[in-house]
Order: structure tokens, then sequence, then C-alpha cells
């Protein structure tokens, strides 16, 4: 799980993305420097594994529900916008997805 930015998280393959971020974070640990430890949190701070168990419906945390602007309190229902793609599926809280659509993008300008 990928905390992409605010409002919006993208789950990935772990056996695609995972050894590439273990390799990096294990490669900082061994350093000293200041910069290469700021680079070890925000590695902590944007990537989560997700266990996704067959029998149930998998967790995301409340960190992942705080970064998707979604209160953690047990038994409120929010609604999350979820967008497939070849190599993820991204999930889109309410505000991030609204301001979205307000921004739009250029590629839309001709459209009505």
């Amino acid at each position: 799980m990928v905390l992409v930015e605010p409002g919006r998280l993208s789950l990935r393959q772990w056996a695609t993305s995972g050894p590439q971020i273990v390799a990096r974070y294990e490669q900082l640990s061994s350093s000293s420097d200041d910069d290469d430890l700021e680079v070890l949190r925000l590695i902590q701070d944007r990537y989560r594994r997700l266990p996704i168990p067959k029998d149930r419906r998998p967790y995301l945390g409340d960190e992942a529900l705080q970064h998707l602007g979604l209160p953690t309190t047990r038994g409120v229902k929010s609604p999350v916008y979820v967008a497939v793609y070849p190599d993820r599926i991204d999930v889109l809280g309410s505000t991030y997805r609204e301001e979205r659509l307000v921004s739009g993008d250029p590629s839309l300008d001709d459209l009505p």
C-alpha cells in the first residue's frame, strides 16, 4: 500500500514493488547521515504492507483511513472511490476525488 498523496492511496503487488523498497531501506539503514535517516522515515510513512486474508475483507488501518480523510471511529460509514488500473488499485477519499473533479485536466478542456 502506497500513501501517494493525502486522500489517495495505491494498492500494488508486493512481489513487484516490495523488493525494491526493502532493498532501499536496507541500504539506507546502515547510514548515519541525517538525510538518509530522513529518507528512512519517509519510507516508513509512505509504504505499508496490507495483508489480504482469503476468508475476510482486508482492513486498511487507522493511518490509511486518516490519510484518505476518513473517520477512524468504528461504525461510521464513509464513501470511498476505487480506480482500477492494469498495475494497481487506487482508493480515493471523497474530498480528494471532488478536488480532482473541480481541477480537471487540460486534455478535457475541449469536451462539454
